[in-house]
């Protein structure tokens, strides 16, 4: 069975998506491979070059080729999703191509990321346990529409971090926990103005 991919890319419409989706599927099937062993090579890319290229973190040839279809991959699903738009309008360097690996949050339509993420934060209680890691997912999924991609990872710091001290209030921070709720909240109004401003 094939993994699904997705790609964010700011201001583009449900259709534009899709087609750059195709696109990308399309590239993983000419190549003959599947996109999580292309991402898996992207990675081991990644480790060996912040490694400085050391030989512990060496890639193998065909990891290499598989990370290069991944690159190609992510290159058509932007030229799709980006065929029709107008010469004046900027387009992105890359797709920011993912897997899919938790549909329910990844692919959550803005109203419904907006909703989860704030139930999640509202069902925050004190009790210690562990950090809710979908809260980290639905920020960059609502961060996808942010255009400035710098202030798009500021915010979903911004709400990780809230979310996070949220979780420690009371115990750790010794900051009342519906004080850090309010905060985490604020977090996450401000990220919907970001995206909310630039659609159109």
């Amino acid at each position: 069975m094939q993994q699904a991919v997705t790609i964010t890319i700011p201001r583009a419409t449900p259709a534009e998506i899709q087609r750059g989706v195709q696109a990308a599927m399309a590239e993983f099937e000419r190549a003959g491979i599947q996109p999580l062993a292309a991402a898996i090579g992207l990675s081991k890319r990644e480790a060996w070059d912040l490694s400085g290229f050391n030989d512990e973190f060496e890639i193998t040839k065909s990891e290499l080729a598989a990370a290069k279809v991944w690159d190609r991959a992510d290159h058509a699903a932007r030229d799709a999703a980006c065929s029709a738009w107008p010469d004046d309008r900027t387009k992105p360097s890359h797709a920011d191509l993912a897997l899919v690996t938790d549909p329910e949050t990844q692919l959550a339509d803005r109203d419904t990321a907006l909703s989860m993420i704030r139930a999640r934060i509202n069902a925050v209680d004190g009790t210690p346990g562990q950090l809710d890691t979908r809260v980290f997912v639905l920020a960059a999924r609502l961060a996808g529409n942010v255009e400035d991609r710098l202030r798009a990872r500021d915010l979903v710091d911004a709400v990780a971090m809230a979310y996070t001290d949220l979780r420690c209030a009371g115990r750790v921070s010794g900051m009342s926990i519906e004080i850090a709720r309010k905060r985490a909240l604020g977090a996450v109004d401000e990220l919907e103005r970001a995206g909310t401003l630039t659609t159109h």
